[in-house]
């Protein structure tokens, strides 16, 4: 579903998603929207996102997105992509992790996330 609420995002910009949005999204993705109705009217997941957003700010320092961790590490670094390849290397002591040497795909992502950022 979060996949749908970005691609939402992006069509609205700068408004808020509506329970009806979200509804909408809930229904595409296949789930039970009578539940999910309900759940949403009674904030069931309401504790559980509030404590995710406290332990993300205090104890993580998320201020924004996107936040990249790296082997429970937070990345603070440079966001262009040999910084971000470079970074995934030195995370990984053991050289358990193979990148290709084009990048094509993480090129791909890291264009997806620029226009993302900037719109």
């Amino acid at each position: 579903m979060s996949s749908e609420i970005v691609r939402l995002q992006n069509a609205v910009s700068n408004q808020a998603l509506t329970d009806r949005d979200l509804l909408g999204y809930a229904k595409r993705i296949g789930l039970d929207v009578d539940r999910f109705s309900r759940e949403m009217s009674e904030n069931v997941f309401l504790p559980q996102v509030q404590t995710g957003y406290r332990q993300s700010v205090f104890d993580e320092h998320v201020t924004g997105t996107p936040t990249l961790y790296l082997n429970e590490t937070r990345y603070t670094g440079a966001t262009h992509l040999q910084a971000l390849l470079e970074a995934i290397k030195q995370s990984d002591p053991q050289g358990r992790t193979r990148l290709q040497t084009k990048g094509s795909l993480i090129r791909k992502a890291m264009g997806k996330l620029r226009q993302g950022a900037g719109g």
